[in-house]
Order: structure tokens, then sequence, then C-alpha cells
């Protein structure tokens, strides 16, 4: 299972099922119960004419996929951007200014 696309995922139908049925998904329950994860995929299924069947056809494949693999550099480089943004700002934030255009 591709854990971090299937998360994904299952926020895109927690919003789907809030906003039809108001009533949300537990996002870690559904890579841990697979039964859960059923339930849920079905109902997404039956929301015809919302994005609900296209993201349970998604996260069935991504539930296929092999997870992917996590080098320790990686793991790193993530640590350093959340520990930099939350000291620095987003990365938009730190850019210089735009030249103001003559008009």
């Amino acid at each position: 299972m591709h854990s971090r696309h299937c998360l994904q995922l299952a926020d895109r139908m927690n919003a789907v099922l809030l906003r039809e049925l108001g009533a949300g998904v537990d996002r870690h329950r559904m890579l841990k119960d697979e039964r859960y994860a059923r339930d849920v995929l079905l109902v997404c299924d039956g929301l015809a004419e919302t994005p609900g069947p296209l993201l349970a056809h998604h996260f069935r494949n991504a539930w296929e996929l092999p997870e992917e693999p996590r080098s320790d550099a990686a793991l790193a480089t993530r640590i350093t951007n959340v520990l930099l943004g939350r000291h620095m700002g987003t990365p938009a934030s730190t850019e210089p200014e735009p030249l103001a255009t003559m008009g």
C-alpha cells in the first residue's frame, strides 16, 4: 500500500462525505482496517455525480501499489524543511517583493 497517497485520497473522500452526507471518515483507520476502508469505498461508489466514485477507484489502485521507499536523506530533508518553515516562513514569504511596474 502506498500510505501517503492513500492518506491524501482519504482526506479528499472525507471532504466529499462531509459535504454530501454530513459525516466524515477516520483516515488512519482507512489504512489499518480493511473492512472499514471497504465500507467507506462502497459509500463513495454510491455517490454518483460527485468525485466519490473516482476517489474510491484511485484509493483501490493506491492500496495495490508498493510502499514508497523512504531514504534517510529524504527524511532528513523533510524534517529540515518543516523546521525551517516554522522559523523562516514559507518559501513564498521569504522571496523578495516584486518590483513595482512603472505605469
